[in-house]
């Protein structure tokens, strides 16, 4: 030590610097270049790989769309090889446990992979699909979701890629490019599911500016806004029960643009999910539908039906939400349905005779609906049920209204 401390002594001071700086230090991750993590990112197929530091936040939020779209990809692949392996065939195929134990080396034994009706059933029944799996994660957006779908339609085996994949019905300016991606084209359809993340957050009031490109976004939702007349709702009411009151300036805001609406992101989704990729409006049991009667999202709802959303599922929850809150206009449009007019024709980016093929589903009020408008005290639903529809309420309903009136 004495020997290493008299020779440092004699050495300059420029001398020692250059020592030090020869010397080799630990290089960590956040000293790695971005490319180098972008590429860890892919192969780690980690969820938790994005949120350990702000650092990895950050340079994950840079990535490039087509890593983005690997990342999705790839934990598609071990999300969908685990619950495979997680529910063996019951009936023990043998054809079952070989594609089974294939999954795990998808890429090196491609042709060798075959896709049984037991792994099929499965599939459907618990939406394995790889559309419903890329919409559901934050980070997707319209171009991320092309991608994955690209790739999957690239890599994965032919038998497989008919299973996961949803037929793409066309495309569209200002939301994909005029490529049409090529899918297979068989009798197995898959239908994607969508996701609830984007009706969580419905709760602006006001439509944001269209930014270039996506003006038809703005002019389809002001198209859908247009509530129509209900001169025959109003005549039908008892002059002593009609409104007197004028509606106050947010009501009338309301009323004006359709309800509060989606990010424009968020919007474009929705739409390409259901003209692009045939996706479910009846989603989660009706939630989409459901939220979108919650926040009175009146051209969220028209849309959704027009696509053919269900408002009976789960016990017509989405016509109770609109009896509570005493929302008539959605509920006049479940009872009379969604009108496929010229306005959202045009506004449409595709032809909408194409994707619009959907038999309008209709709600049939009864007692329960007219019971529920008297217990929640909405009377100007009461009358429209009672005499609009025509709903004769019997000695229990005439005794709660005496009642609570």
């Amino acid at each position: 030590m004495k020997a290493d401390h008299s020779r440092n002594a004699n050495r300059s001071t420029l001398q020692l610097l250059g020592g030090r700086h020869d010397e080799q230090s630990p290089v960590g991750f956040q000293h790695l270049p971005v490319e180098l993590l972008h590429h860890i990112l892919v192969l780690s197929r980690s969820w938790a790989f994005p949120v350990v530091c702000q650092h990895f936040r950050q340079a994950c939020q840079n990535a490039s769309t087509t890593v983005k779209a690997e990342y999705i990809f790839g934990r598609w692949m071990d999300y969908f090889a685990g619950f495979i392996a997680a529910h063996p065939c019951r009936a023990k195929h043998k054809a079952c446990k070989s594609s089974a134990n294939r999954l795990a080396a998808i890429e090196r034994d491609a042709t060798r992979f075959q896709v049984t009706d037991c792994i099929l059933a499965l599939i459907r029944a618990h939406n394995l699909d790889i559309v419903t799996f890329a919409s559901e994660l934050g980070i997707s957006t319209v171009k991320i979701l092309k991608r994955v779908v690209t790739l999957a339609a690239t890599c994965l085996p032919r038998s497989l890629a008919e299973c996961v994949l949803p037929t793409v019905t066309g495309s569209h300016a200002g939301v994909l490019d005029r490529t049409t991606t090529k899918t297979m084209q068989t009798g197995i359809t898959v239908s994607p599911q969508l996701p609830k993340r984007l009706f969580r957050r419905i709760g602006r009031f006001a439509y944001p500016a269209s930014p270039p490109g996506t003006a038809w976004l703005s002019k389809l939702l002001s198209s859908l806004a247009d509530v129509p007349s209900r001169s025959k709702v109003e005549s039908a009411r008892p002059a002593k029960r009609k409104r007197e009151d004028v509606d106050d300036e947010a009501t009338g805001e309301l009323n004006r643009t359709g309800g509060p609406v989606t990010s424009l992101d968020d919007l474009e989704m929705i739409l390409v999910l259901l003209l692009q990729y045939s996706a479910d409006a009846s989603s989660h049991q009706g939630y989409p539908l459901a939220m979108a009667v919650h926040h009175r999202a009146y051209a969220l709802a028209r849309l959704l039906l027009l696509f053919g959303a269900n408002p009976s599922c789960k016990e017509g929850l989405a016509a109770q939400i609109a009896i509570r809150n005493g929302f008539l206009d959605i509920l006049h449009l479940f009872v009379t349905g969604p009108c496929l007019d010229a306005d959202v024709v045009h506004s449409l980016p595709i032809p909408a005779a194409l994707p619009l093929l959907f038999e309008p589903k209709t709600v049939t009020l009864d007692q329960t609906h007219l019971r529920l408008a008297i217990q929640c005290r909405q009377w100007e639903l009461v009358d429209y049920i009672w005499h609009e529809q025509l709903v004769s309420p019997d000695m229990a309903c005439l005794r709660l209204i005496d009642k609570l009136r």
